[in-house]
């Protein structure tokens, strides 16, 4: 993704400034994608808003807005961060497509930068922390619309789909590195 984001910037010019933008353009879509999150976790608009905010201004990822090269950081906080947001969704309402969503995300994440896989065991604590939550309360975890229910899927499916993806980028990764 990250030579990828190269090559879409150099259609735009060769300048440094034009890759500047660039990255500033991915730095404030990070942003806004921090805000979603938060959005989803279930806080209010302002505390989002604040959140994302910080995030956008705070001077220890000054680097990825300013220095060309820390776009990667920029593109791993959108990926991660919709993975996240999609994998709550797909708690919440039960659609497959959230979770269709959530593998291509968190594919791309993972084929930017290796230290999303660190976003699984935070996805078990929010699945667990949710899951609680649900049993706790009256209400169904699913939406009536969709008959699938989320814990056979999250049990069976979702295991199986995270070790194919991370299988493949394995070997993707080895297969790279042996020929650098």
């Amino acid at each position: 993704m990250f030579i990828l984001s190269f090559m879409l910037n150099s259609q735009f010019g060769s300048s440094p400034f034009v890759f500047h933008l660039g990255s500033i353009f991915l730095h404030i879509i990070a942003a806004y994608f921090v805000f979603w999150l938060f959005l989803e976790l279930g806080f209010k608009k302002e505390i989002s808003f604040l959140s994302s905010l910080l995030f956008a201004v705070h001077p220890a990822v000054a680097p990825v807005a300013v220095w060309v090269p820390g776009r990667i950081e920029a593109i791993l906080t959108i990926f991660t961060a919709l993975s996240f947001i999609m994998f709550i969704r797909y708690l919440r309402t039960g659609d497959w497509r959230y979770m269709a969503v959530f593998f291509v995300s968190f594919t791309i994440a993972l084929l930017t930068k290796e230290v999303v896989i660190s976003l699984l065991p935070v996805l078990l604590f929010y699945y667990l922390i949710y899951r609680k939550e649900k049993l706790m309360s009256d209400k169904d975890p699913v939406d009536k619309r969709h008959s699938m229910s989320v814990r056979p899927f999250i049990h069976r499916v979702l295991p199986l789909g995270l070790a194919a993806i991370i299988i493949v980028w394995f070997f993707v990764r080895k297969n790279i590195l042996a020929g650098a």
